[in-house]
């Protein structure tokens, strides 16, 4: 029995035992089953890409290797791409979908190395090595979302020459996936490599052939670009090719002339002749003269230069020859002789002192302006006597040698102020003006300049500079408020009176300076006016707060030749005179109601009233007595302050600008205060501000010719006022001397 069931137990373990066996080989059969579908698989996944490479045409081949990839992987996205020869990944696989997904800013299918940064797919191409992840990704913003990512480098002799990716696919990739990829992308190594290559030769086949393409193109163009004509003959004299200005030389087109004899061109067919058969003796022929026929008769006169060619072999194949027009050098050698005799005259003839010397201060040459500067009889005069240009022609001989040093140092025309001596012993300013003059290595030849005597301008500028202080004590002694624009609107003077009121204004625009509006209207509104050529004279009220205040404003134009320069003006408080005025009238108004309130009283007080009225008269007299009285006391300090000065100004040295402008203030002046004016203005208002100028000009006796130098218009235009202030005086037919019925006004 117990025989029996240890029979049994061991019938039972082997049994099983061949029941694990047969399960062993089961699951051996199964994998072995798997990895045939897997081959079969693999080996139509790769059959389909090389069909691809085969059958589709280049530009398509990328997207249509990467569909096969993604459809046996079944995954939404991927990019197939390679290596550029810059480095730089590109990917020409990108779909036209994933393309209009994609909103990154600035996207490309070029992937710069720099850019690559520490991304999965950067590090499989610098590794060599094939990654898998399932994210978390960073991606730029408008990037398509990715959710797990493989990638594996197509490696081609340990070089990274391309990649192969894939994305989002569904249950994420595993390692059967990398290693089907990675089979791939070993598989896709070669093919890629040889395309890459093939590639890469027809890029520079083709290169080569743009560069032959471009190095013939450039050759033929330096060949018809050039001005000269050029020729090549044949060994037998024939003309076998030419360029465009052998063309427009002859007036033959290039199809008559090829082919053709080229000795017949010529005006002597055997010269011609004798000049190619000497090329093709000696190798070359130089400066070979001739003159070529145009089809119009033309002749030109040329200097032909000629060589042989060879072909390879070394054999000479012809003569290549270019024709050198030398009519434009006759003539640019007559120019040049011209130019030479005109800078001889010029130099010659300049009003400037122009001259040559050494950096030691020897002089090489001086004209005639120059020696009689500096008080020499002649240039040779100069050059015999002076040795040394500072010490014998410079007050200061260090500051010659301080110039010579500028220029040296600075390598370029200096310009300086000098005081120099005559031959005499005499001074004088000059103004200098002096460079370096070099060969084309650099080196200095000689110094080169001219001088100008600036002695006459220095003392017209000191002279100037005095009658602006003499104007400046003028316009501070004014008793008023006096001011000077510019046309740019900014203030250019002002007198104490002035700063006293505003502070210093000059430099600043009436914007800057007044607060009261209703004031800086009424100021900018006459300065317009001004500006536009008007004189302005009103009375204005200002308001200050609660207090009213009465000025009596002059602007006038300042003008050159129908130009306004500027503009001037002044500004007297008449404040006392006015609330005086005021007062009076309102002393009047009550006593006219007194009147018509009591007139039936008029009988028992008649002579009360005229005490009342002889009073009044009183006051009134008195009122225009205290007129007249500011009046004169005006007029008498503009006399006494501003008119001497302005004769001092006329006695010094001015030039013609400056004395019109100083003959202009003082009419205005006078305009401004005279009691002649102010009757014409009052008792005339047809008059423009223009004619009455004119009138007060005329009564003091000024010519037309001189009228129309101080107001700067033309006589035609004096004459035209004159006609117009006797017709509004009523002067138009009568026999009347309009100086003397103006003089009349004044009594």
């Amino acid at each position: 029995m117990q025989d029996e069931a240890k029979t049994k137990e061991q019938l039972i373990i082997e049994l099983r035992e061949r029941v694990a066996e047969l399960e062993k080989d089961k699951a051996k059969r199964k994998r072995t089953e798997e990895a045939l579908q897997q081959s079969e698989r693999e080996k139509a996944i790769l059959n389909q890409i090389a069909n691809v490479f085969l059958t589709i045409p280049d530009e398509k081949i990328y997207e249509e290797v990467l569909a096969v990839i993604l459809k046996a992987f079944k995954c939404r996205y991927g990019v197939f791409g390679y290596i550029g020869d810059s480095g730089d990944l590109i990917i020409p696989s990108m779909t036209k979908e994933i393309w209009s997904d994609c909103q990154v800013e600035g996207k490309s299918m070029v992937f710069p190395r720099h850019l690559w940064g520490g991304s999965i797919w950067g590090r499989a191409i610098k590794e060599k090595k094939s990654f898998s992840s399932e994210g978390p990704f960073q991606t730029p913003e408008g990037h398509l979302p990715v959710y797990n990512f493989l990638t594996v480098p197509i490696v081609f002799a340990d070089k990274t020459i391309g990649l192969a990716s894939g994305a989002n696919k569904d249950g994420g990739f595993s390692e059967e996936d990398k290693a089907v990829l990675e089979r791939i992308a070993a598989y896709l190594s070669p093919i890629l490599n040889t395309r890459l290559q093939r590639d890469r030769q027809e890029l520079e086949r083709k290169r080569m052939e743009e560069a032959l393409r471009g190095a013939w193109l450039y050759t033929r163009s330096l060949i018809e670009a050039s001005l000269d004509p050029l020729v090549t003959i044949s060994r037998e004299g024939k003309i076998t090719d030419v360029n465009e200005a052998t063309i427009k030389l002859t007036g033959l087109r290039r199809r008559k002339l090829i082919g053709t004899d080229i000795s017949t061109y010529f005006t002597e067919p055997e010269l011609a002749h004798e000049g190619y058969r000497r090329a093709f003796e000696k190798g070359f022929v130089t400066d070979y003269p001739l003159t070529i026929k145009h089809s119009n008769g033309k002749l030109t006169h040329v200097l032909y230069n000629a060589s042989v060619y060879k072909n390879e072999a070394g054999k000479v194949m012809g003569v290549f020859a270019a024709a050198r027009d030398i009519t434009e050098r006759k003539q640019a050698e007559e120019s040049l002789i011209l130019s030479e005799d005109r800078y001889r005259r010029l130099f010659e003839d300049a009003v400037l002192g122009i001259y040559r010397s050494t950096p030691t201060g020897k002089i090489l040459s001086v004209n005639p302006a120059f020696a009689r500067m500096y008080g020499f009889d002649s240039p040779e005069e100069a050059k015999s006597l002076v040795s040394d240009v500072a010490v014998d022609l410079y007050v200061d001989p260090s500051h010659r040698n301080d110039i010579v040093r500028m220029i040296l140092d600075a390598k370029r025309p200096i310009h300086a102020e000098s005081l120099y001596r005559r031959k005499d012993g005499s001074i004088f300013t000059g103004n200098l003006h002096v460079w370096a003059v070099r060969d084309g290595k650099g080196e200095l030849l000689y110094l080169e300049g001219f001088v100008e005597d600036i002695t006459e301008r220095k003392r017209a500028e000191e002279a100037l500079r005095e009658s602006k202080a003499y104007l400046s004590a003028t316009i501070e002694c004014t008793p008023f408020e006096f001011w000077a624009m510019g046309p740019d609107g900014f203030y250019t003077m002002q007198n104490r009176f002035s700063r006293a009121i505003f502070g210093d204004i000059v430099g600043k625009r009436p914007e800057d300076v007044c607060l009261n509006q209703s004031m800086l209207s009424v100021w900018l509104g006459n300065n317009r006016r001004a500006c536009s050529g008007e004189l302005v004279m009103e009375e204005v009220k200002y308001f200050f707060g609660d207090q009213e205040r009465y000025y009596y404003n002059v602007v006038a134009p300042i003008q050159d030749a129908g130009r306004t320069l500027g503009i001037v003006g002044i500004s007297v408080d008449i404040t006392d005179r006015k609330l005086l005025e005021m007062e009076l009238k309102k002393v009047n108004e009550e006593l006219e109601s007194k009147v018509e309130e009591r007139t039936k009283e008029l009988g028992a007080k008649t002579r009360r009233l005229e005490e009342f009225n002889s009073a009044m008269k009183v006051l009134l007299k008195r009122r225009e007595e205290d007129r007249t009285e500011l009046e004169e006391s005006i007029l008498m300090n503009v006399k006494s302050l501003i008119i001497p000065y302005l004769e001092k100004l006329k006695k010094s040295r001015l030039n013609g600008d400056q004395m019109t402008y100083l003959n202009i203030l003082e009419s205005h002046i006078r305009e401004i205060t005279s009691p002649f004016t102010r009757k014409l203005s009052e008792k005339y208002f047809g008059l423009t501000p223009l004619e009455v100028q004119t009138a007060s000009l005329i009564k003091e006796g000024k010519t037309t010719q001189e009228i129309a130098e101080l107001l700067c218009v033309s006589e035609n235009t004096v004459s035209s006022h004159r006609f117009h202030i006797r017709k509004k005086l009523g002067l138009g037919n009568k026999k009347i001397n309009l100086r003397y019925y103006l003089q009349s006004l004044d009594k």
